[in-house]
């Protein structure tokens, strides 16, 4: 977010169903149905990033409380989403959620249950997109950086997911710490008003500067030699 060169950042899910629905975290967090709550959450998106050089892409997928799976034509669309930018960026670098949380043998029941006191888990969907946009990347130029994700991070940190899905590419995993100015950070976030109230952790909100992280984690993944 604080750098001055542009990069284009990609939101997966910013489909809307049709018709309307009503899922459960659209309940939960006080919308009517999902054609508010997706224009809603895209103007938060827009909030965040104002000011910003930044490039945003909204892909047209459905969120998981609007859909019951995933299908190959969601896993294409996103593939085709990361060729798309190769080919115009062959030895750029692309950011993916790393998967913090508790073990995903509980992700399921933690997402039926919404029950935090299980475990913080990491969202099946961004596991999904990590898997898929890794998968494209193979064999070419670009450089995969995997990052620690708030708010999942609370409930376990990320580095054995790092290094499992490092492993299953065929590339090694090598942790970069960033410090942060955690105040800007938290004006960012609080763009995010609707969801905040609804997965911060027990220690406080997420956009309160003194419950982030001082430091962002992230790895960057490397070919081994073999």
């Amino acid at each position: 977010m604080a750098r001055e060169e542009p990069i284009d950042v990609v939101t997966v899910f910013a489909g809307a169903p049709e018709p309307p629905q009503r899922g459960w975290w659209d309940a939960r967090t006080g919308f009517a149905n999902s054609d508010e709550s997706v224009a809603a959450r895209r103007r938060e998106d827009e909030t965040a990033f104002a000011g910003t050089p930044h490039r945003r892409t909204y892909l047209d997928l459905l969120e998981l409380q609007h859909t019951p799976t995933r299908t190959a034509g969601d896993r294409e669309k996103i593939g085709r989403a990361v060729t798309e930018w190769l080919s115009r960026n062959p030895a750029g670098a692309i950011a993916i959620p790393a998967g913090a949380g508790c073990s995903q043998a509980r992700v399921a029941r933690w997402l039926r249950r919404l029950r935090r006191q299980d475990c913080w888990a990491p969202h099946v969907d961004h596991l999904n997109v990590r898997n898929v946009v890794l998968d494209a990347l193979r064999g070419s130029g670009a450089t995969p950086l995997l990052y620690e994700e708030v708010p999942y991070l609370f409930g376990a940190p990320a580095d054995r997911e790092a290094a499992r899905a490092a492993a299953a590419g065929g590339w090694r995993a090598e942790p970069v710490d960033v410090e942060i100015d955690r105040d800007r950070k938290a004006s960012r976030v609080a763009a995010y008003a609707s969801q905040i109230p609804h997965i911060s952790p027990d220690e406080g909100r997420l956009d309160d500067p003194l419950i982030l992280p001082r430091v962002e984690r992230y790895w960057l993944l490397r070919r081994t030699s073999a």
